[in-house]
Parts: C-alpha cells; sequence; structure tokens
C-alpha cells in the first residue's frame, strides 16, 4: 500500500486542477519596471522581442517603464535570466583557462536569440583572445613572432561582472514581484 490514500490522490488532483484553471485565468498585469542601466534593458528586449511578447517598453529618457506583462512572462524571463546568470560564471570560472580539451584557451560563451534555433549558448568569436607576454607560462607560444606570449580567453571580467549585476537585478526584482503578487517562490 503506498504512502497516499485514494482520497489523499484525489484532494491532491482537484488541487492541481484548480491550480491550472487560477493559472489560465490570469489575466495580463500592468506590472510596471523601471529600468535605469541601458545594459539592463538590452537583456530585457532580447528575450521580449525573441518570444514575440506584446509588451509595452517606454522610453522616458533616463530610464524605461515596462507595462502589459503577463504572469508567464516574467516567469519566462526569470528563466532566462538564470540561463545567463550560469554562463556568466562559467566564464568568469575560466577567465585564466589558457588550455581546453579542445585546444586553445576557453572561449567565452554567450546567450543568442535565434528565431532558427532558439534560445542557446554559442561561441563568442567576435572578440579575440587577449595575447599576455610571461615566456614561463606552460602555454607560452615557443616558436614565432608571438613566442613568449600566452594566449588567455576573451573574457573581459569587467564585461562579465557588469553582465552580471544586470541580469542579477532583473531577476530579484521580478523574482519578489512574483512573491508579492502571485504568492510564487522561485528556488535557484
Amino acid at each position: 500500500m503506498g504512502k497516499y490514500s485514494d482520497k489523499h490522490i484525489c484532494k491532491l488532483w482537484g488541487l492541481f486542477i484548480i491550480i491550472l484553471f487560477l493559472v489560465s485565468c490570469a489575466k495580463k498585469d500592468d506590472f510596471k519596471l523601471v529600468i535605469f542601466k541601458e545594459y539592463q534593458n538590452k537583456l530585457l528586449e532580447d528575450i521580449i522581442s525573441y518570444k514575440k511578447y506584446e509588451v509595452k517598453m517606454i522610453d522616458k529618457g533616463n530610464y524605461w517603464i515596462m507595462e502589459n506583462t503577463s504572469e508567464d512572462m516574467l516567469l519566462d524571463i526569470t528563466n532566462i535570466t538564470l540561463i545567463k546568470m550560469d554562463i556568466i560564471a562559467d566564464n568568469i570560472a575560466n577567465e585564466k583557462t589558457t588550455t581546453t580539451t579542445e585546444g586553445g584557451p576557453y572561449v567565452r560563451k554567450i546567450l543568442n536569440f535565434s528565431p532558427e534555433r532558439g534560445i542557446e549558448v554559442i561561441s563568442d568569436t567576435e572578440n579575440e583572445h587577449r595575447l599576455v607576454w610571461d615566456p614561463l607560462h606552460p602555454d607560452a607560444i615557443k616558436n614565432g613572432d608571438r613566442q613568449g606570449y600566452v594566449m588567455f580567453p576573451n573574457v573581459d571580467i569587467i564585461t562579465e561582472k557588469m553582465d552580471l549585476m544586470a541580469a542579477s537585478n532583473l531577476y530579484e526584482v521580478i523574482s519578489e514581484y512574483l512573491r508579492i503578487k502571485y504568492k510564487i517562490l522561485i528556488l535557484r
């Protein structure tokens, strides 16, 4: 005999159906998110544009306001923001990785929004690796005009920290709003 009786299972199914009904009846909300920094707005615009949400982004000169949001949209944004923070954490952790299993230094990863392939993690091939003079390093170039230089990843720690701060702030604000408005707690 299982842990739950048939009576308990029926109650759980009933509760599940009520929750589904309430979620499906949820209407769009007039959540207003005020964004002061351009780099915070960029991530949000990328997500909204990719997902084709009917959201109004109002430019007020020094800041933007986001209106006409839904619970599902805000949950999507928090999920994508968590993925972005994980990618940034990997980039920061590999800032000095000069040798990978693929050969060569670590290549910075970025979140890409593509209509054809969806949301994907790709390698940043636009920014070049950094050359640092360190002839005693085990991965120093042995021959040629770059002899004595070490090729480091194309990770700029300041850019990563700015991106992490923007993603983290966006995540915190939206998850706090979901907690207060919809009684939704997001565990990460």
